[in-house]
């Protein structure tokens, strides 16, 4: 037995679809009665701030405390390369486009998770830890985001965080859409699990791809002066899906469309004359 293996612990909880290793190794502190997700990990000798970061070898011993599959665990769990980048599946996401100190969630699977499995059947998707997923890939609703927790250990406790906000679900799903569909999201969901396709756009990075189309969309659709923080969700997913739209016609199309913008020098918007110059320039 390897000095790092850990025996199953007498009372578990399954890893269910998606599951981050964060959100599995809260409902196991629940199941086994811990006052906190933190104190669990340092009565099992886990590194707290290791299985934050996602570190294989820690995913690794929460797996086998829980007896659940160490790859599957891992394979949905962001692990930090450095202080600038995350692996998310097969692909690599910077930072700045990771929501992981922010409680994100679909409504709709919350509801779910209570009525299939009862109040600690409650967990985290991967998919919510991206930013650029604005919408649920199952029931086509927007995502619910609540601001940044202060307290240090309450923002990787996924079941204390959710356990806030459970009254307001009922309300918060019927003010929800719930036929929001995004091609765009869809493309970046199918990247995570599989290694880079032969398309001009599968070479793009992950997060890359997000932006851009975003940037694009907003020049085609608004002209130079409209900033992101104006759109609405629904009109935010109709502006990136048309950026990508253009992104998956390759190169050439991608160029063409950019010769037929604006210089970046005429461009009041900051963020646009950045993206147009970094595409036009040499």
């Amino acid at each position: 037995m390897n000095s790092t293996d850990r025996s199953k612990l007498p009372l578990t909880v399954s890893l269910l679809h998606g599951e981050t290793a964060t959100s599995f190794t809260s409902r196991l502190a629940v199941r086994n009665g811990a006052k906190s997700t933190r104190s669990f990990c340092s009565d099992m000798g886990i590194d707290w701030r290791q299985l934050k970061a996602g570190n294989e070898v820690t995913v690794r011993s929460i797996a086998q405390l829980g007896g659940v599959d160490e790859a599957i665990l891992f394979q949905h769990t962001p692990e930090a390369l450095n202080e600038k980048s995350y692996r998310v599946g097969h692909v690599t996401i910077k930072t700045g486009a990771m929501s992981r100190k922010r409680l994100r969630y679909c409504p709709q699977c919350i509801q779910n998770d209570i009525e299939q499995r009862g109040m600690n059947g409650i967990y985290q998707r991967m998919r919510w830890q991206v930013s650029a997923f604005q919408t649920c890939d199952t029931h086509k609703c927007f995502m619910v985001e609540h601001p940044e927790k202060r307290e240090a250990g309450s923002v990787w406790d996924f079941s204390a965080q959710i356990s806030d906000h459970l009254q307001k679900l009922e309300v918060v799903g019927l003010q929800n859409d719930n036929n929001v569909v995004s091609a765009l999201e869809a493309y970046l969901m199918e990247r995570v699990p599989k290694s880079e396709g032969n398309r001009w756009v599968d070479g793009l990075d992950h997060h890359v791809v997000a932006n851009t189309s975003i940037e694009l969309g907003r020049l085609i659709e608004f002209g130079a002066d409209r900033n992101q923080p104006q759109f609405s969700q629904n009109e935010l997913v109709r502006v990136r899906d048309i950026g990508f739209t253009v992104l998956l016609k390759g190169p050439e199309a991608f160029r063409r469309c950019l010769k037929e913008t604006k210089t970046a020098a005429q461009i009041k918007c900051k963020s646009q004359a950045l993206f147009l110059a970094g595409f036009t320039s040499g």
